[in-house]
């Protein structure tokens, strides 16, 4: 591969991720040290996290060994290119799963360098392209394509100061990020303030007072809504037909199709404007499935996604995990559909699911679920009004996102700025690169893996079950200041 920078910085060098890597660090296999406790590094989870510390007998593969200041370098997806630094975080021996590539702690390479320079956009492209395997999650590139990509190696002290640049201005970029999310947040509060204040009648006092309609206010002893005196308290089952889809066989080719969306949970993303669907259904499938009409109103019923729902613009059905509401004629659909969106009904629905590791609620007992009614025209005047409400705040939240957005496009900017050698000042008595990659090569040298001429000698340690000696590993400094553990990606 070739670097897209057309010029060099003064005393930079350009190599490979190759020239910095030792080789493969040495393994432990599993359950041959059951009394022994490990700092585990297991495959990256989604939120950064901190070592697991395990005992040898819970160890149920090989793991290789890692050390203070390793960089770590997920080669598996969904997460690969995400970056780890192994810190200092107890006494106990470091071990790394499988699907980290290790970069071991070299004199002359800052590991924070190398840690943001394998977050750059590019460097994480490439990494997706040269992943290999069945699919999905089990898509992987290998230590040889990515010890091709290029690495510019720059004076440390300068890789040090563009460090401590990249880290000042990632402080701010994600100050400001939480602050908008903060508002995103105050933002969906204002929303279900909103849709409370709809379902108890304050939101439409004014309408009521222009329409000379005199109200007392009214409790509800199961929920403790208090609503107009003009409202009332309907099951489901009182203000439509409710239907539990089902999935036709999906061994016949024929049922599916084109034809009519076949909604699913994850379909009803979109939640008031729900037009699309993942999957189709043919005519015939639709026949062996239960037909939804358009603005019907659908609700997840089981898994952690109970309570989403979505308002269909375009006639289906939908599989086993949804209930749907199809409104009587004396309903307002879109107000059905708010009701339940709002925090009171969302809470009901939790409130009687199934108390179990996978949560369910069942037809009856949704069916059972009380709705606080008004007359038909407040209903009308209740969604206009919940309409204006959130237009403002969709607009509001679309802008921040899109401020949140261009956040994401500065920081891969700065990465790209950083790397090109200019963020930071280059200093005129900075060692050169050049030198330096003397050093980390004489270094390496002496750090690398045994190599043929002595697989012999390394086959007879193997023999007496030790692999401490197998590679000649330069041992942990003990003198190094002791840091927290540091994440990154």
């Amino acid at each position: 591969m070739k670097s897209d920078i057309k010029q060099l910085p003064k005393n930079w060098v350009l190599i490979t991720l190759n020239d910095i890597r030792i080789g493969k660090n040495p393994s432990i296999l599993p359950n041959k040290q059951p009394d022994k406790f490990f700092e585990l590094y297991s495959v990256p989870s989604f939120d950064n996290h901190k070592p697991e510390i395990v005992q040898g007998k819970q160890i149920g593969s090989n793991k290789q060994i890692v050390y203070t200041d390793d960089v770590l370098l997920c080669k598996i997806n969904p997460r690969i290119n995400r970056v780890w630094i192994v810190g200092e975080f107890s006494e106990h021996q470091k071990i790394a799963s499988t699907e980290w590539i290790p970069f071991n702690k070299l004199e002359g390479i800052y590991p924070k360098f190398l840690a943001y320079y394998m977050l750059q956009t590019d460097f994480s492209s490439y990494l997706s392209l040269t992943a290999s395997g069945v699919g999905g999650s089990l898509m992987r590139t290998n230590t040889s394509k990515v010890g091709k990509y290029p690495f510019i190696l720059a004076p440390y002290n300068e890789q040090v100061r563009i460090v401590s640049k990249i880290e000042e201005l990632l402080s701010r970029l994600d100050s400001g990020v939480q602050a908008l999310q903060k508002t995103q947040q105050q933002l969906e509060w204002y929303k279900q303030s909103t849709l409370k204040q709809a379902f108890t009648g304050k939101l439409t006092e004014k309408w009521r007072k222009e329409h000379n309609i005199h109200i007392d206010y009214q409790i509800n002893d199961n929920n403790l809504l208090i609503i107009p005196s003009t409202w009332t308290w309907k099951k489901v089952k009182e203000i439509g037909q409710v239907i539990t889809g089902t999935t036709p066989n999906k061994s016949v080719l024929k049922y599916y199709g084109n034809d009519y969306p076949f909604y699913k949970p994850t379909d009803l993303n979109n939640g008031y404007y729900v037009k699309d669907s993942f999957d189709g259904l043919s005519e015939l499938g639709l026949e062996k499935a239960k037909y939804l009409p358009e603005k019907s109103i659908l609700v997840t019923c089981i898994g952690a996604t109970i309570g989403k729902t979505g308002f269909i613009r375009k006639p289906g059905a939908s599989n086993q995990q949804i209930n749907s509401i199809v409104p009587n004629y004396d309903m307002y659909p879109e107000f059905i559909y708010f009701i339940c969106t709002s925090s009171p009904l969302q809470n009901m629905i939790k409130k009687n699911a199934s108390a179990t590791t996978l949560p369910i609620l069942n037809k009856s007992k949704f069916m059972e679920l009380d709705f606080p009614i008004p007359p038909y025209n407040e209903q009308i005047e209740i969604v206009d009004n919940i309409e204006k409400h959130l237009s403002i705040i969709e607009n509001n939240d679309l802008k921040l996102n899109q401020i949140i957005t261009n956040c994401a496009v500065l920081k891969k900017a700065l990465l790209k700025k950083a790397f090109e050698g200019r963020l930071v000042p280059q200093g005129p008595n900075d060692e050169p690169a050049t030198i330096l990659l003397e050093r980390i090569k004489i270094e390496r040298e002496k750090l690398k893996p045994i190599q043929k001429k002595d697989r012999r000698k390394a086959h007879a340690i193997r023999k007496k079950g030790d692999r401490k000696f197998v590679f000649r590993l330069k041992p942990v400094n003990k003198t190094r200041p002791k840091e927290r553990l540091k994440g990154f990606g």
